[in-house]
């Protein structure tokens, strides 16, 4: 599960990052935007809409908060029987999700000073959820680089490119330069979104040129 927040402010470029992880290595994942309770109606509009970008790519995405609850059922009954593991930046509330999805547990949560986030977790912690499964809490991080992958790999990883990979006129199309792009077309014809090509191309462009 991949937890953002309303603060500290959401970092697009690392959401996608988590997600490509994700795709690469074949697991599943959802996204939680905590700390909805901060949002006023507009910036909750706005998240609204940004989030259901993710939603049309079929990735599951909560709002959740803990003061008010909402959003806490669904979550549970996505958790049911299931291993899952909490990844985020730091500050996010990882630990206070947790908390309050089994109130037994004894997650440690630090306060949020006026400025930035601190988390109080520091290690890595297994809990048995109630309804079976279980869940590991991670450290939070400020960055987080994938490991380079070829550009074919990359390019899978963007699920919403899958049905068009093998349509570009070369086989080993880069998507970046060449004629006959499927991919590109498919992003002039608003059926890929150009915000998400831009990051294939940032991500790709952060590898060594020996990967693709």
């Amino acid at each position: 599960g991949i937890v953002c927040a309303a603060e500290p402010e959401l970092q697009i470029d690392l959401l996608d990052r988590y997600l490509l992880a994700c795709e690469i290595a074949r697991i599943k994942p959802f996204i939680i935007f905590n700390k909805i309770d901060l949002l006023s109606p507009e910036q909750h509009s706005q998240r609204t809409a940004l989030f259901s970008l993710y939603r049309q790519l079929h990735y599951p995405v909560f709002f959740l908060s803990n003061k008010t609850g909402e959003g806490l059922e669904p979550l549970r009954q996505h958790l049911n029987g299931v291993g899952v593991i909490f990844v985020g930046q730091s500050g996010v509330g990882k630990s206070s999700v947790i908390r309050a999805l089994i109130p037994t547990s004894e997650a440690r949560v630090a306060e949020l000073d006026s400025l930035h986030g601190r988390h109080t977790t520091s290690h890595t912690e297994l809990y048995h959820l109630p309804q079976g499964g279980y869940l590991i809490d991670s450290p939070g991080v400020r960055a987080f680089a994938l490991s380079p992958v070829d550009h074919t790999t990359l390019a899978q990883a963007f699920i919403e490119f899958r049905p068009y990979l093998d349509q570009c006129r070369f086989q080993d199309c880069s998507h970046l330069h060449e004629p006959g792009c499927a991919i590109k077309a498919a992003v002039e014809q608003g059926f890929i979104s150009s915000s998400r090509y831009d990051r294939f191309k940032t991500v790709l462009a952060s590898f060594p040129k020996s990967t693709y």
